[in-house]
């Protein structure tokens, strides 16, 4: 995910939890670009589902179901995700994936 960058920061991918061929729960990490070094915070999760006709669902659940109760909702990490999503809406239409009436502003 090093193409997908925000003011001078990079994402990553980890999985959580997941069942091989059926879901998965990654969570959607982020690292300063500037230090390899620097730890990566977890900014958000992704649900991926297999369904039976072959195509996948994408879930995003609510923040208080995978974070502790006391984020807002309105905080670094919500813009950080944000950024991080619409950069993965803006693939998926760049490769055809999905059909949106335009790109999904990065900032």
């Amino acid at each position: 995910m090093s193409d997908f960058t925000y003011d001078g920061y990079t994402y990553s991918i980890g999985s959580s939890k997941g069942v091989m061929g059926s879901n998965w729960k990654l969570l959607v990490k982020l690292q300063d670009r500037s230090s390899f070094f620097n730890p990566e915070f977890t900014i958000g999760s992704i649900e991926l589902e297999g369904l039976d006709d072959g195509h996948t669902n994408l879930k995003i659940p609510p923040r208080d179901q995978w974070k502790g109760e006391d984020t807002s909702g309105f905080d670094e990490d919500g813009k950080f995700f944000s950024g991080f999503v619409y950069h993965l809406l803006n693939t998926f239409q760049d490769r055809s994936i999905i059909d949106l009436p335009g790109y999904m502003p990065i900032r």
